[in-house]
């Protein structure tokens, strides 16, 4: 693991709070990888250990899911719907762009479930005999003939001060670091805010369509621009988030890669229509509600206040259901 720190280490091993891992396979291999990570964890005894703690891939990949909600939200927000074609067309399209993106940024996180096992498997077997120096690998030995201090022998002494034995600093970090990495890599780096960040241009999209409507006659119960604006949010606030869980936790459960590249991809898609049936089950709410005013209220006219209402009532429903579900 490459440890790039938001400040560098001062004096006496001491650091600032926030600190950012990026990991990399022979992380614990390297001796300076090891050193730094005593010094954090000899700086904070006195208090809780606050880690910033991010894969490298998290900002490429914000980047990707942004771009496919924006192709999403764009079509939505622009293109005038006529009739039954005009939306399978606009359907056709946001289907295809999603696609596009959506399978490498879902091959990734499998790829990224994947790389944890490692790391974890890599904590367990942590140990400072095994790690590399570059001054061991020179058998001690500088260019020009001139002995050289072994870096092994001073980062032993420090650990030693630091935790009074090897042993107690291998085992505090199979023990605390272990949780630490665990729980901010597989809970904290996929969280809601980050979600709802990354989606925002779906609520834009319906901001903006709802503002379309705005200049009409206003009759709150009866006017479709609350009715857009309530449908926008319940999607935006409930059911991405849920969905985002229930997503994460089927990329996580099918991280293991087969033995075949084909077979990869048919993985990664298979993965992908399952977390799109709530999506479906969604739309097809959208359609049913359509008539929850007539069919509860016998109001043949539409309301489509009654109907947002009742879409939103479904959506809560589904968003439920994707939140137990992803809870695992």
């Amino acid at each position: 693991m490459y440890q790039r720190k938001r400040c560098s280490l001062q004096d006496g091993g001491h650091t600032q709070p926030g600190r950012v891992f990026e990991k990399l396979p022979t992380w614990t291999e390297r001796l300076w990888c090891l050193f730094e990570l005593a010094a954090f964890l000899k700086s904070k005894t006195s208090q809780q250990q606050h880690l910033i703690v991010r894969p490298v891939f998290m900002g490429p990949l914000a980047i990707a899911v942004y771009l496919i909600f924006a192709a999403v939200a764009m079509p939505i927000a622009t293109v005038p719907i006529y009739d039954e074609r005009t939306i399978v067309q606009l359907l056709s399209v946001i289907v295809f762009r999603a696609f596009v993106v959506a399978v490498p940024a879902a091959s990734t996180i499998r790829s990224y479930f994947r790389d944890l096992d490692t790391m974890k498997l890599q904590l367990l077997l942590i140990s400072v005999d095994s790690t590399r120096s570059s001054c061991c690998d020179l058998h001690h030995v500088g260019p020009s003939g001139e002995p050289m201090l072994c870096d092994r022998k001073i980062v032993k002494e420090c650990v030693k001060i630091w935790f009074g034995s090897e042993l107690t600093f291998e085992d505090t970090v199979r023990t605390e670091v272990l949780d630490i990495l665990d729980r901010d890599l597989t809970q904290k780096v996929f969280s809601t805010p980050w979600s709802l960040g990354v989606t925002s241009p779906v609520i834009l999209a319906f901001m903006d369509v709802s503002a379309s409507w705005a200049e009409h006659e206003w009759n709150l119960w009866a006017h479709p621009s609350p009715s857009l604006l309530l449908g926008g949010l319940v999607i935006w606030f409930l059911f991405v988030p849920a969905n985002k869980d229930l997503l994460i936790l089927l990329l996580r459960l099918g991280r293991q890669r087969p033995r075949s590249n084909c077979l990869e991809l048919l993985k990664t898609l298979s993965v992908l229509a399952a977390a799109a049936v709530p999506v479906l089950v969604l739309a097809v709410a959208y359609g049913l509600t359509r008539f929850s005013d007539l069919v509860v209220f016998g109001i043949a006219a539409g309301n489509p206040m009654l109907r947002a209402v009742g879409f939103a009532f479904c959506t809560l429903l589904i968003s439920l259901c994707n939140f137990l579900v992803g809870l695992g």
